[in-house]
């Protein structure tokens, strides 16, 4: 059984959309848990199709390494004063995650769609036209072939997971100013759980994910300054106490 399929040219729907994306805001939370998710989804219960160029997705290696990552995260997240330096690393890890995992959830699948509308304009008799469209049809072959899909697709994940980072960062670290650091641990359960489900809706109810996902790039861009603002602080604060 296949519940997610990667997607494509022709399959850009909120469903594909939503298990692409969604693993890749996931990936903001928590880099690894959803590759290892995924890898397993993948290499034992066949419950996704991936990008065949990603294929090691579901190797024995790759799966011990998110393993690993993932046990390492899950610890490291909890521990006071450290959790602030590992999420700090990952600043720039976590978007390329989104960035990795977006684009293995993403297929060349080429043009497959237009065949209909060339036969419309052959039967048309319109020389001018057909030129045109096979043009057309060949640019955005070669750009899909190319890698151009695959491209924009990492592109997105890289700026959702990012927007997500950014968000738990304002959020952990208003909660820290407040709270001398302890309320940490108890959010890093409650990212640790929204983990998990977002994966599971993810895979399973992605239509659900992709209206999630929606709403979440409203709310973040109405709050944008807010949290830019919050997160100023916090790099200020941290360099102050250094």
């Amino acid at each position: 059984m296949n519940i997610c399929s990667a997607s494509g040219l022709t399959t850009l729907t909120t469903t594909t959309l939503g298990t692409a994306l969604g693993l890749a805001g996931i990936t903001g939370i928590n880099a690894y848990m959803p590759l290892l998710i995924l890898a397993c989804a993948h290499r034992w219960f066949h419950l996704c199709t991936i990008n065949p160029h990603f294929a090691f997705i579901g190797q024995d290696w790759f799966i011990i390494a998110m393993a690993i990552l993932t046990i390492a995260d899950l610890v490291m997240d909890k521990v006071l004063v450290g959790n602030h330096f590992w999420n700090a690393i990952h600043t720039a890890i976590r978007p390329i995650a989104g960035a990795f995992i977006a684009a293995a959830m993403t297929n060349q699948t080429g043009v497959a769609a237009l065949p209909g509308v060339q036969s419309a304009l052959i039967a048309g008799h319109m020389g001018a036209l057909m030129g045109l469209q096979a043009g057309v049809i060949g640019a955005i072959d070669q750009a899909v072939n190319s890698g151009l899909l695959i491209f924009l697709m990492a592109v997105a994940g890289f700026l959702l997971a990012g927007a997500v980072h950014l968000t738990k960062m304002s959020i952990r670290g208003g909660a820290a100013l407040f709270t001398a650091d302890i309320s940490s641990i108890v959010l890093s359960i409650v990212e640790d759980i929204i983990t998990v489900v977002g994966v599971i809706i993810a895979l399973l109810a992605p239509a659900v994910m992709f209206i999630g996902l929606l709403l979440f790039v409203i709310l973040f861009l109405l709050l944008f300054r807010h949290i830019v603002r919050t997160v100023r602080r916090i790099f200020g604060l941290a360099r102050s106490w250094s």
